[in-house]
């Protein structure tokens, strides 16, 4: 026997199955537990330069840029960005949540005191 024509031939008895479907998935919808924002933290640095008196196109070609070069070099890197400002420029890579921080680290304290980032997270 074709199985469509099984529930074409007894409409009550698959109403009935599908109302027990449906209930069968509020109680599981609010039984399981779903976490809709896990909490991941990201392996992330975040760079700040100064540069008293300089407008944000020479901190773009001067300081950024050459930034961006040494730290794309992070490896696993998925994502960098940077905010340029007078003055300022703020530079943040990140890497996946499966990578570990340690060669980020070991990259850190091998740079001069005077380009080390600010905060380590």
């Amino acid at each position: 026997m074709n199985i469509s024509r099984l529930f074409i031939l007894r409409p009550v008895a698959t109403l009935l199955l599908m109302i027990a479907l449906v209930l069968v998935g509020l109680v599981a919808m609010r039984v399981l537990p779903v976490s809709s924002l896990p909490n991941v933290d990201y392996p992330t640095i975040q760079v700040q330069t100064f540069y008293p008196g300089a407008s944000p196109d020479v901190m773009a070609t001067t300081v950024t840029a050459p930034l961006e070069v040494q730290l794309g070099e992070i490896p696993g890197l998925q994502q960098m960005t940077s905010y340029t400002s007078p003055n300022r420029t703020s530079s943040r890579p990140s890497t996946p949540p499966t990578a570990t921080c340690p060669p980020v680290c070991r990259r850190r304290r091998r740079m001069p005191k005077s380009t080390r980032p600010t905060s380590l997270s």
